[in-house]
C-alpha cells in the first residue's frame, strides 16, 4: 500500500470538495 498515493489522493479529495463548495457559497452570496 503506497503511502505517497493515498497521501495525494486525499489532496485530490479536499481540491474536489473545495471545487464543490465554491459555487454553493457563491450562490449563496448571489441570493442576497
Amino acid at each position: 500500500f503506497d503511502k505517497h498515493y493515498v497521501e495525494n489522493w486525499s489532496l485530490l479529495q479536499d481540491i474536489l470538495i473545495i471545487l464543490k463548495t465554491i459555487p454553493a457559497v457563491c450562490a449563496l452570496r448571489g441570493s442576497y
